[in-house]
């Protein structure tokens, strides 16, 4: 799908008085159409970052590490602050076998 794909079924809906079920198939298909948009786009840097981190949503541990260093992030605008957090919630969870030896917390 492209831009105009999801820009197609964004006028599709304009206007309508669709119900839940309708809504959340129609957002649905916009997700799907935007995230390939997307993917089309990317970078190798970029699909490489999405690999890492798609490996670490693989891995239970991976996962607690990734969702809690996005959680103390988006929480603080405070860039020393993120920095403390982020240091602390990896140093505080297990290593998730994904992390790469010499990306471990000491």
């Amino acid at each position: 799908m492209s831009i105009k794909q999801a820009q197609t079924i964004v006028n599709e809906v304009k206007g309508q008085a669709l119900s839940v079920d309708a809504l959340t198939e129609k957002a649905v298909t916009l997700a799907g159409a935007l995230l390939e948009a997307a993917q089309v786009q990317q970078s190798g840097e970029e699909k490489q970052q999405a690999a890492k981190i798609e490996g670490r949503m693989r891995d239970p541990l991976g996962k607690v590490m990734t969702t809690a260093l996005a959680d103390q992030a988006f929480r603080s605008h405070a860039p020393a602050r993120i920095t403390t957090k982020s240091v602390t919630s990896s140093t505080a969870t297990a290593c998730p076998a994904t992390l790469p030896t010499g990306s471990r917390p000491r």
